[in-house]
């Protein structure tokens, strides 16, 4: 319990001294913060590396404490527990001001000659030496 006001009260000294010496230094929100702690948490290798670090600790500090079925298993569960409730990532569509923009670029810009909406009949001349089929008339 000591050590806990210990540390919250070094916490509180630095924050107070960094907000006296450097008044333009802004504290994250706790939206900020859990957006943050969030991303970080739901990596897996972030997870299995915190787990196992969890586990050692508690086998070393608390010997006594037995898991069912293991350290893992059960920190894990808490790990994804607490994961769960990070906020969704929300699929965010367009605004019409971002979609008239991106209209307006596609529609600015300027088209190759090969890729012409309209398609122009071109006359083709026959290579010379070839012959012409014979005609379906008759010759009278």
């Amino acid at each position: 319990m000591a050590a806990r006001r210990l540390v919250l009260a070094a916490v509180a000294y630095a924050l107070g001294t960094a907000a006296q010496t450097t008044p333009e230094v802004t504290l994250p929100s706790p939206a900020d913060i859990e957006k943050l702690i969030c991303e970080v948490a739901s990596q897996k290798q972030v997870e299995d590396r915190a787990v196992a670090e969890i586990c050692q600790v508690i086998t070393e500090k608390f010997p006594n404490i037995k898991f069912n079925p293991d350290c893992k298993t059960d920190v894990e569960a808490v790990w994804d527990a607490a994961v769960a409730k990070c906020p969704q990532a929300q699929l965010t569509l367009p605004s019409p001001a971002d979609i008239e923009k991106l209209i307006c670029e596609v529609a600015s810009q300027k088209s190759s000659p090969t890729s012409s909406s309209t398609p122009t009949a071109r006359r083709t001349s026959r290579p010379s030496g070839t012959r012409r089929w014979p005609s379906a008339r008759r010759r009278s």
